[in-house]
């Protein structure tokens, strides 16, 4: 399996269509050309996998909207002294998320944790 192709049978498969790589090509070619090449092999590989067509098409014209000069500007990196708790994604941990998000207000305020312990925590790599 090379980069850019998925199993569609994966959990994951309801993320796929805005996770596309098109925007990292519209990134990295600076030949039209070579983008559109990309781009339409990546498509390709996406509707063999069974994806639909109409979606893909979608999330590849967003992606090329954007200008490459945009993609290319640096972005300030802000510090973050945070430690995060990772649980690799199932359908079926709904529950980690719930707990998480009402836990997380306990520990940043009270006093005696809070300056110990910063912690962020990441479900299916969302921030909560």
């Amino acid at each position: 399996m090379s980069i850019g192709q998925v199993v569609p049978t994966t959990t994951h498969e309801q993320y796929l269509p805005k996770c596309i790589q098109a925007l990292r090509y519209n990134q990295i070619c600076s030949n039209l050309d070579d983008r559109n090449k990309h781009l339409y092999a990546l498509r390709k590989t996406f509707v063999n996998q069974g994806h639909h067509p109409q979606v893909i098409d979608d999330q590849i014209h967003r992606a090329t909207q954007i200008p490459r000069d945009t993609l290319l500007d640096y972005k300030e990196k802000t510090e973050n002294n945070r430690v995060p708790i990772v649980v690799t994604y199932n359908p079926q941990l709904n529950i980690i998320k719930k707990i998480a998000r009402d836990l997380q207000p306990m520990l940043h305020t009270d006093m005696d944790i809070r300056p110990s312990l910063m912690i962020n925590f990441l479900y299916s790599n969302m921030l909560l």
